[in-house]
């Protein structure tokens, strides 16, 4: 599962990466962590990621580096355990040349 946490402008004006699920920074542990979809409408659950397994491999990304980090070690300690981010984020994927999707890309 590849989470990416920009914002929607970051992602507007540099692109996504293909297959990525954008998920705010500041609704990753209430997105992803199982015991909290009792909260939720069964019309919000239909806009959220599929809940991740114990030990599924989660790969969070940010712009830089630094917000991914602590969505990861946040996902890890509520039991998520494959949890990880991409160091230096979206720019460093960006700049090693790994696919992305260009703004206005269909």
């Amino acid at each position: 599962m590849f989470i990416d946490t920009r914002t929607s402008e970051e992602q507007q004006a540099d692109g996504t990466i293909p297959g990525a699920i954008h998920v705010p920074r500041n609704a990753v542990e209430a997105f992803l962590d199982p015991t909290h979809r009792p909260l939720f409408t069964a019309e919000e659950l239909a806009d959220l990621p599929p809940v991740p397994e114990p030990g599924q491999q989660i790969i969070v990304l940010c712009n830089l580096g630094l917000a991914s980090s602590l969505s990861a070690a946040s996902l890890q300690r509520i039991g998520l355990t494959g949890a990880t981010d991409v160091e230096g984020g979206f720019q460093a994927w960006k700049a090693a040349g790994l696919p992305v999707i260009r703004p206005g890309a269909v």
